[in-house]
């Protein structure tokens, strides 16, 4: 597909000026370039699809073999099945939860509750009872070090 460029003997012919020759021909350039990038891009897309497709299958085998594993660990008496149902359901709000962070307020130190950071030993993510933001604390503290030294 594409357009013919004009050579210099069809534009003789055709008693066409050379500006005008010109803007036909960069015209067959672009669409020819544009044929191109459409092309690759499809291409591109082709085999995103078919990876999607690819990962599809993988996913559905993943939960075929869970399932009899599950069903295989509970026939035969290794865990209760409402423990286990209980388990997997608090391990994928987990994971969903981790996939959607809490926002941090913006306000304070960069330092200060961010809940996504490491929680470095002995520490824990607590709430100040004076301006109501999150902290890192270790023991029993109640006020973050904004509040107590502000």
């Amino acid at each position: 597909m594409g357009m013919k460029k004009i050579g210099f003997w069809e534009g003789m012919l055709k008693d066409m000026s050379w500006d005008t020759r010109d803007a036909f021909n960069d015209a067959a350039t672009s669409i020819s370039i544009q044929d191109n990038a459409l092309s690759y891009h499809s291409e591109k897309l082709q085999s995103l699809l078919a990876l999607d497709r690819a990962q599809a299958i993988e996913i559905e085998n993943l939960r075929g073999i869970i399932e009899v594993m599950s069903d295989l660990l509970v026939d035969m008496k290794v865990v209760d099945g409402d423990i286990l149902g209980i388990r997997v359901k608090d391990k994928l709000a987990e994971l969903q939860e981790a996939r959607n962070p809490k926002p941090s307020s913006g306000r304070g130190s960069p330092y200060r509750g961010n809940p996504g950071s490491a929680n470095p030993a002995g520490r824990t993510l607590r709430t100040c009872t004076k301006c109501k933001e999150e902290f890192m604390a270790a023991g029993s503290r109640e006020i973050c070090s904004s509040c107590d030294f502000g």
